[in-house]
Formats: C-alpha cells, structure tokens, sequence
C-alpha cells in the first residue's frame, strides 16, 4: 500500500513542475499577449493534472470511508500470485460489486473534473 502513496506523491510533484515550468518558460520569454503553442500545451495539461489531483482529493473527502482499498483481504495484500489465476489484491468475499463501484465512482469524479477543466480553460 506504501508504493500507491508514492505513486500519488509523484504525481502531485509532477503536477507541480509542469506549472513551474510553464511559468519559467513564460517569465523567461516574456510572452504576454501570444503565447506560443507549447505553452498552452503545457498550460492545459498542468490544468488537467490539477484538476485530476483535486477532484481525488475531493473524493476522499466526500467519502472518507468508501476508500476502494478497504473492500480489500488485508492479510494478502503483499502476496503475488503465479499463473494459478487468482487475484493479485482479492477483494473481500461479498463485497466485489461494492468495490467495482467505489473504483467506477472515483474514475467517473476525477474524469468529469478533467474533462470540465480541459474544455472550461
């Protein structure tokens, strides 16, 4: 579970960076009225990675307790599985369908606030 906050700690760093960058290369340039089509590239995917992250912290904040890690089996967190076909991460028995919408709940929030975001900027 540690590596998933890692995962989420990269992606807020990165999301950082492409907002700095686009702010260096703007400042260096001295572009105010017509900025140059790589800066408004960068400009709306920085806008797209920030509004990713916000939209996930807002789901966690929304439903504190509908985390879709915890419909998972805790004791076989950090087992791998060979090609026996079992789950890598089982889920607790009785709650798959619970934890395939708390995954399709936080997919559906973070992809409308980034399609919001990208076609509103």
């Amino acid at each position: 579970m540690k590596h998933y906050r890692k995962l989420r700690l990269a992606w807020v760093i990165v999301t950082i960076m492409a907002i700095t960058a686009m702010w260096l290369f703007t400042r260096q340039m001295g572009i105010t009225d017509h900025p140059t089509p790589f800066l408004t590239a960068l400009h709306k995917v920085s806008l797209v990675m920030v509004a990713g992250t916000v939209a996930y912290i807002l789901d966690v904040l929304a439903f504190p307790y509908g985390r879709p890690d915890g419909y998972l089996v805790a004791e076989k967190w950090h087992t791998t599985c060979g090609l026996d076909g079992c789950a890598d991460h089982p889920v607790v028995s009785g709650y798959e369908l619970v934890f395939g919408l708390a995954m399709l709940r936080r997919a559906i929030i973070m992809a409308c606030a980034m399609i919001a975001v990208g076609l509103g900027a």
